[in-house]
């Protein structure tokens, strides 16, 4: 994969695509302003995963520090910001056709309201973009949610809830049931509590489930992944929860050996100004069928 930072990232069982990306020519780590966001995205495939990410066609929009989700046939890539750490966020949605990925992606409906440096996740229906900050203006407790089989349309404002946290540079991972987000970062601090989105009931508040080790109190920047995430038709043995799916997912893929219900949260910043080491290197597991122990 060529260089990459601050991109949004989406798959289905077969490939992941990521697009959208900070480290275009021209960036310094000393002037990162200097390089706006790009078109690229980049394809890695599962199956032959020791080769480099091959180029697929472009984002219909330069951006970065924004977001993907998708189902098992498209990718949305939501938000972000075109050209400046310190510019104005972007409400535009792209969405990428993985039966025809060298095209340029299609531009659909927007967000409510402009978000970059926020989290996302989905079930095979619809996916929730969690948080972020618009730029200028403080970081947002509003989560909208992206209806795939309408999404010409403007995205739903799911979640204005005045309890939700205010998330900056958190990540998001779930099921088709869930999301969890960690790694909230609040005006200039973060912290390690874990909050669950309940997709069933999306008007309603994020609720505190778990926390993170004490280690990553001032945790941001943080990335997460599961094997249950887009409500992909993977079943777990012992999940009592199943139900059919709906056309087009047939029978759901029995993961065999089974795996655990779970998600990971890894790597990230560690925020301490006593301290020269911040990257943070360690991953963590939550168990969804526990989600109010620490991970």
């Amino acid at each position: 994969m060529s260089s990459t930072t601050l991109a949004g990232s989406t798959s289905n069982l077969n490939y992941g695509w990521v697009g959208g990306n900070k480290s275009a020519p021209g960036y310094s780590s000393t002037s990162p302003s200097s390089s706006p966001g790009t078109t690229v995205v980049q394809r890695i495939d599962f199956a032959n995963d020791t080769v480099k990410a091959t180029s697929r066609g472009p984002l219909n929009y330069s951006r970065f520090a924004n977001t993907a989700t998708g189902n098992l046939d498209y990718g949305w890539f939501a938000g972000g910001r075109s050209n400046s750490y310190t510019g104005q966020g972007m409400r535009l949605v792209d969405r990428i056709d993985y039966s025809s990925d060298t095209t340029t992606a299609d531009q659909k409906g927007n967000l409510s309201a402009s978000k970059s440096y926020h989290s996302a996740a989905g079930n095979a229906a619809y996916g929730w973009q969690i948080g972020g900050t618009g730029m200028p203006g403080p970081s947002s407790r509003h989560i909208d949610r992206v209806d795939y089989a309408n999404d010409t349309a403007q995205a739903a404002q799911a979640s204005p809830a005045p309890s939700n946290p205010t998330t900056y540079g958190s990540a998001t991972t779930g099921n088709k049931h869930f999301s969890y987000t960690t790694g909230i970062l609040d005006g200039y601090g973060s912290e390690s509590r874990v909050f669950r989105y309940d997709y069933t009931n999306d008007t309603f508040a994020l609720t505190q489930k778990s926390n993170t080790p004490s280690s990553y109190t001032q945790l941001s920047s943080i990335s997460a992944t599961s094997a249950l995430i887009n409500g992909f038709p993977v079943a777990l043995r012992g999940d009592v929860r199943l139900s059919p799916y709906a056309t087009p997912y047939k029978s759901p893929v029995q993961l065999d050996p089974p795996v655990p219900p779970s998600g990971y949260f890894a790597g990230g910043y560690n925020y301490n100004p006593s301290s020269s080491q911040n990257d943070v290197t360690k991953v963590e597991r939550i168990d969804f069928s526990n989600d109010t122990a620490t991970a």
